[in-house]
């Protein structure tokens, strides 16, 4: 009976769907979660509370949207937690608050703006002047996935009734909007080639012990990330037994051991799986190794622990 148990448990683990060859890439993109973040940490940039910023963010969400890309609003997931009024903020805060909203965000993309009015040096000619920069960082394992700038382009002259803060304002933000446009484009462009398509991944991930048959590749669409699992209470012939169990997961890229002593070791875990079938496959390990145990989450970082009996 434990045989047949220990035999469902490896099979489980190495069975996953396998999406349609055509849908691939919108599969991939759709399994990522984005939200869209102002740094305005510098003076000189325009702050979240600008009429400018609102075109600006506005624009990156309908882009990242459009492409497929599950876009969420700050606003609208952290105002329970969050002053939304609060500007000149860092990376570090971003973080934070991306960390600690639901659903799950993958993708912080970061952008900043700049925005100005120049004269030209020999006619009475004032142009605006816009550059938008913008950076996409893995929420999680902090790893840095892509950056670009669109710097400024000869834009058309101000009208010369162009003066007051109104105009300057609403003509200045029509052109910060379609630069944001192509900064979102290439932005999408760049995290498109950084999501995994499920094309090959997965392929060895067909047999977890010498109990399982070959099984179709999992799917494994989505973004790559580092996941840190930490096994507690275990005995030196349970832990042997990790590794070789581990490399077989689907959507397994590589891993290393971070710290092992006596009932403790530790793994960094590189996978495209997601976090819910990292928690599941941590779970039908339990079962194959014909103990039982807990498994918690807290972030990236996965505690299992054994329980151990008389």
């Amino acid at each position: 009976m434990k045989f047949f148990a220990r035999t469902c448990a490896a099979l489980l683990i190495a069975i996953g769907l396998v999406a349609p060859a055509a849908a691939q890439s919108d599969l991939g993109r759709r399994n990522v979660t984005v939200m869209v973040f102002s740094d305005d940490a510098d003076v000189d940039t325009i702050p979240r509370d600008n009429r400018i910023f609102n075109r600006v963010i506005t624009q990156l969400q309908e882009t990242m949207n459009l492409r497929g890309f599950q876009v969420f609003d700050e606003t609208s997931t952290t105002m329970g937690f969050t002053d939304v009024n609060r500007t000149r903020r860092t990376d570090a805060e971003f973080l934070e608050i991306s960390r600690s909203v639901t659903p799950r965000i993958n993708v912080a993309v970061i952008f900043q703006i700049y925005a100005s009015v120049v004269r030209s040096e020999h006619a009475n000619i004032l142009r605006p002047k816009v550059r938008i920069a913008g950076r996409m960082l893995n929420v999680h394992s902090g790893q840095f996935i892509g950056a670009f700038e669109v710097a400024e382009f000869p834009l058309q002259p101000l009208p010369r009734s162009c003066t007051d803060s109104e105009c300057l304002l609403e003509t200045i933000g029509a052109e910060a909007r379609m630069i944001a446009n192509a900064l979102g484009e290439t932005l999408a462009d760049k995290l498109e080639g950084f999501v995994v398509a499920d094309e090959a991944a997965g392929a060895e991930g067909t047999a977890v012990a010498a109990t399982a048959a070959a099984a179709p590749a999992p799917d494994c669409a989505g973004m790559p990330d580092t996941f840190v699992l930490r096994f507690r209470e275990f005995d030196d012939d349970q832990i042997n037994q990790f590794e070789p169990i581990m490399s077989k997961f689907g959507c397994y890229t590589g891993h290393a051991t971070l710290r092992s002593m006596r009932g403790l070791v530790e793994y960094t875990y590189n996978t495209s799986s997601g976090d819910g079938r990292m928690s599941r496959n941590l779970r039908l390990l339990l079962d194959y190794l014909g103990t039982k145990g807990t498994v918690a989450q807290t972030g990236n970082v996965f505690d299992v622990t054994q329980i151990r009996t008389r």
